[in-house]
């Protein structure tokens, strides 16, 4: 391999290496914009059980309430598998943390 080879292959893996650098930034970026979603998401469901809990017995208000809060549980559940696709991207395989850290609060029963 002639110098100037070795020199126009040297760039290329400089190159390569910038690149990958930029695309690892930008999925830790994006993880921490899902896991922010998730916490308000999970706080939303809060507000929302309560708000359940305070409809008492009218029923029009109570069915609107659950529907909500179901709702919001389905899109946290959607948001917490964006998350460990999203570690894994990452070469985070362990996902103890994140069942630790972003607890979606259980169905409410009628």
């Amino acid at each position: 391999m002639s110098t100037q080879d070795r020199v126009l292959w040297h760039k290329r893996e400089e190159a390569l290496a910038g690149i990958e650098a930029e695309l690892m930034h930008e999925r830790a970026n994006a993880l921490g914009l899902t896991s922010e979603a998730l916490e308000r998401k999970i706080a939303e469901i809060l507000v929302l059980a309560a708000r359940v809990i305070s409809s008492g017995d009218d029923g029009e208000q109570r069915t609107r309430a659950l529907r909500d809060h179901r709702r919001a549980r389905e899109q946290a559940h959607e948001l917490k598998w964006k998350l460990i696709v999203q570690r894994e991207a990452l070469g985070m395989t362990e996902h103890g943390p994140v069942d630790t850290l972003y607890v979606i609060p259980p169905p409410i029963r009628r």
